[in-house]
């Protein structure tokens, strides 16, 4: 047998192998936590590698099962969404652009299968968590080095400006502070639940750094200058400290209650900025409810449909008719009534429906499993959902393709372990140590 031929083989036998996914997996969340082009490219190559994984093995896949599997999922209403929403965007004669740049927004779930279904391993756990830890370190870093220095590792001179005094924002390897916090809000919140949920299972070093990741995080986080933290944070640490003990959360919640309360009765400052904040004549709220009202009269005439996918700027016309002019063409700033305006009621049933869904399996696994690490990813991943829409009711963080990726991304993984079966028994010595 030839040099070729065995080198041919080998490469067939990588390929046909879960290696090349598992690396494509590991290296993901560089791309998450540093750069969009990365993120984009790293899907691609590793769509490329799942379809040639799946094809090569073909025969091993028990199409039948995962066909039945797929009836009671996630992703069956997934798919509807999909088809729904490019099929009421192919059908749009009021496009801004051309057809690919409108249903560019879906390549994210993409990723989502590709982490649902091809990443069928737990190996490489490890690195993976060493990666996320040690690039989120290194935003934070970044964020905080612009507040305090305006210096930007990557050179970069555009620095953002708080409106409540804070200084420069920190916006970490990314060009906004919005996309920054919510970006990386979700590593914090994986960290806070190892820390808490898998307390009884870590050791004395690797609660120590994961207690200074969380510090970091949320040093950095704080000068991102994002007002949806405020509610966001203590939120989603409240949730994760209910689901580890319901009475914890109870007290949690009201010592939190309380101490919000002495703050700002003894602090006239943050009782100006909460005043400034709920002001609906300060600028930011008034172009807020002008897109909700300009998005209302949009989803009355287009309830069924929607406008298309990535199509908000067709609601100008809708805007022009209430306030002739003075007015911000943008997102809705809210992701339920984003999706709903662009692909109407029945594309935003299935929205809500592969939500509640992931939302439910995560519940579900959490309550069902006795293995404290596989807890502490469940947790994480509710509060991450939570984290996700509750920024939504503020933002587009759907819309947000940094954000969106990191969220699919999660979402795959985590309906991946819940797939996989005999889990716990594949967790013993693979997860940890998390360092």
């Amino acid at each position: 047998m030839g040099s070729y031929t065995l080198f041919r083989r080998s490469f067939l036998d990588y390929l046909k192998s879960n290696k090349p996914i598992i690396v494509m997996a590991t290296l993901y969340p560089v791309a998450i936590t540093t750069s969009m082009a990365l993120m984009e490219l790293l899907c691609w190559v590793w769509a490329l590698l799942g379809i040639i994984y799946l094809a090569l093995n073909r025969k091993e896949i028990n199409f039948k099962k995962e066909g039945k599997d797929f009836l009671k999922s996630p992703e069956l209403p997934i798919v509807l969404f999909i088809i729904w929403g490019f099929f009421t965007t192919s059908f749009q004669s009021n496009l801004s652009k051309n057809l690919s740049h409108h249903i560019g927004p879906l390549r994210i779930f993409v990723l989502y299968f590709l982490a649902r279904f091809t990443f069928r391993s737990v190996e490489n756990l490890i690195l993976t968590k060493r990666i996320i830890i040690f690039f989120a370190s290194w935003g934070f870093i970044q964020a905080l080095l612009q507040h305090y220095f305006r210096f930007d590792i990557a050179g970069s001179k555009k620095f953002h400006w708080s409106v409540i005094n804070l200084g420069v924002r920190g916006q970490g390897f990314f060009n906004s502070p919005l996309t920054f916090a919510n970006a990386y809000l979700p590593f914090v919140l994986l960290a806070f639940s190892f820390l808490l949920i898998g307390w009884g299972k870590t050791k004395i070093l690797e609660k120590i750094l994961l207690s200074l990741f969380i510090v970091l995080g949320l040093w950095g986080l704080v000068y991102s200058g994002s007002r949806y933290l405020i509610y966001a944070i203590p939120f989603c640490i409240l949730v994760i400290i209910f689901l580890k003990n319901f009475w914890g959360g109870v007290i949690s919640l009201l010592v939190s209650l309380l101490l919000c309360f002495l703050i700002i009765v003894n602090s006239k400052d943050i009782q100006e900025r909460l005043t400034r904040a709920s002001d609906l004549k300060m600028t930011s709220n008034f172009q807020r409810i002008q897109l909700l009202q300009g998005y209302y009269e949009l989803i009355k005439e287009n309830f069924f449909f929607g406008v298309g996918i990535n199509n908000e700027r067709y609601v100008k016309k809708y805007l022009k008719k209430i306030f002739k002019s003075g007015f911000l063409t943008s997102h809705a700033h809210n992701h339920f009534v984003h999706v709903l305006g662009e692909v109407g009621i029945l594309g935003f049933i299935f929205f809500l429906w592969f939500n509640a869904l992931w939302l439910f399996k995560l519940f579900k696994s959490f309550f069902s499993s006795e293995d404290l690490i596989l807890k502490s990813f469940f947790a994480s991943g509710i509060a991450i959902f939570f984290s996700f829409h509750v920024a939504g009711l503020t933002q587009n963080t759907y819309g947000d393709s940094e954000v969106a990726y990191g969220m699919f991304y999660i979402m795959g993984f985590l309906m991946m372990l819940i797939s996989l079966p005999a889990l716990p028994n594949k967790f013993v010595g693979v997860i940890r140590p998390l360092f």
